[in-house]
């Protein structure tokens, strides 16, 4: 540390990029939690998304995206290679929730999540990128090192400062404020509609969504102050003023923003981990010990991180024209770090609507094994996700609108039972509350068993 009146190299660097390790630990326990979740969500699935008995089998995925061999699951396509891939995520998962061998566990349950967010192109969102975000910082970040199996007999806690302590907050700050420059329609910036028309789709809303439709000026108070509050986070986040003040704001408000995400839309985990990723920068005010100044002097991880903060940046700036391609692209496919924060940008969408799965059997009746109707299959269903378990399933249903014929091809086959002709599958749209005609995504018979 300088002495009275020297310069302080390190100056901004301290107040800006300096994390309590037991913030990042609780960050730890949080996200490796939250993982544990998705596996859980996953597993609903795990035939019929992770197999070659399910809706897309290795061969098809391998057609719609490289990055589907970039996966363990590519290797077997057995239910029970893939129920150990899970189980095997599963345990790293906990070893790094109760924090064993953290430093190796974190890297390789990232390297087991990709190899699941891999398999299946079509199921990929943005929360993947934030389970992979917060497992990569965690993977260079000491979150180890308190409240852990690993911190056992340590003595005083530590704040730490480090280029990958740099990484996570600037990370932080590039997903909100580039989701802020994103939302540039007329619901975010001049209508303030965006927060009413979001909840209004009903395949994503929740009951509560309901009670907020009726105080529209509520909705636009909503709208306007979760785009402020986005736009304004990564200056607050990388400014050296008032730091622990800036950082509980940060931690409160977006933890709050996740709160509402939960509440008014079915979005399972993306809520949970976007909060729980967090938590690290909870101010070390928060904890009754005092906390031992430590900077990070390995060289290793500093270039490592560096170089991350860099690709990063640009990444996020290049999404503001057009998601890069090509060799640009690919590193952050491959490590699960698209940057590309476009949920409900430029503006939410209006196209709403139901999906219908029709079997008709070999004597010519009709069944929709979504939710099993027989009878009136015109008919608007009670709801528009009657049937539908997930919105894992959700997500892959809503690529099916634009995914290649062979995908359509794969689900439709995989829908086929014994004693069952045909499959067919539509889509019908409500824009703005107005039913339009069904749309037939595909139809393929099935053969006989």
């Amino acid at each position: 540390m300088p002495g009275a009146g020297e310069p302080d190299p390190l100056g901004y660097a301290r107040r800006v990029f300096t994390l309590d390790v037991r913030s990042l630990a609780l960050m730890r326990i949080a996200v490796a939690a939250t993982v544990l979740a998705d596996l859980g969500y996953r597993a609903v699935h795990l035939t019929e998304h992770y197999t070659d008995d399910g809706v897309l089998p290795r061969e098809t995925a391998r057609g719609l995206s490289w990055i589907a061999d970039a996966s363990l699951l590519a290797v077997s396509g057995s239910p029970l290679w893939a129920g150990l891939v899970f189980a095997v995520a599963a345990a790293l998962a906990v070893a790094t929730l109760v924090g064993f061998r953290t430093r190796i566990a974190t890297p390789l349950l990232w390297l087991a999540m990709l190899s699941i967010q891999h398999r299946d192109p079509l199921l990929w969102d943005h929360r993947d990128v934030l389970f992979s975000a917060s497992l990569c910082c965690g993977a260079l970040l000491p979150w180890g090192d308190a409240f852990s199996v690993d911190a056992r007999g340590r003595g005083a806690a530590r704040t730490y400062t480090g280029a990958p302590a740099a990484l996570y907050v600037v990370q932080l700050a590039c997903i909100y404020l580039f989701a802020a420059l994103l939302k540039d329609g007329p619901e975010w910036r001049s209508d303030f509609t965006a927060v009413e028309r979001a909840i209004s789709v009903e395949y994503w809303a929740r009951p509560a969504a309901h009670a907020l439709l009726d105080h529209p000026s509520l909705a636009a108070a909503l709208t306007a102050g979760v785009l402020v509050f986005e736009a304004a986070l990564a200056p607050l986040l990388l400014s050296p003023w008032r730091t622990a003040l800036v950082r509980w704001i940060a931690v409160a408000g977006l933890c709050a923003l996740q709160v509402g995400f939960f509440v008014f839309l079915w979005l399972d985990t993306f809520p949970m981990i976007a909060a729980a990723m967090t938590l690290g920068l909870v101010p070390s005010s928060a904890w009754s010990r005092p906390a031992v100044a430590v900077v990070d002097r390995s060289r290793r991880r500093s270039g490592l991180a560096c170089a991350l903060i860099v690709y990063v940046v640009a990444l996020n700036l290049a999404s503001l024209h057009a998601e890069p391609g090509g060799v640009a692209r690919a590193p952050a496919e491959l490590l699960g770090l698209r940057q590309n924060w476009s949920m409900f940008a430029p503006s939410p969408s209006r196209l709403d609507g139901w999906f219908l799965v029709l079997a008709r059997d070999r004597d010519g009746a009709t069944s929709d094994l979504l939710t099993g109707r027989g009878d009136d299959l015109r008919a608007r269903p009670a709801s528009f996700r009657e049937g539908i378990r997930t919105t894992r399933e959700l997500v892959y249903m809503r690529r099916l609108l634009s995914a290649a014929p062979a995908a359509r091809e794969s689900f439709a086959a995989a829908r086929c039972r014994t004693g069952d002709a045909s499959i067919a599958v539509y889509f019908v749209p409500v824009v703005d509350g107005a039913i339009g005609p069904r749309e037939l995504l595909v139809e393929r018979a099935c053969a006989q068993r």
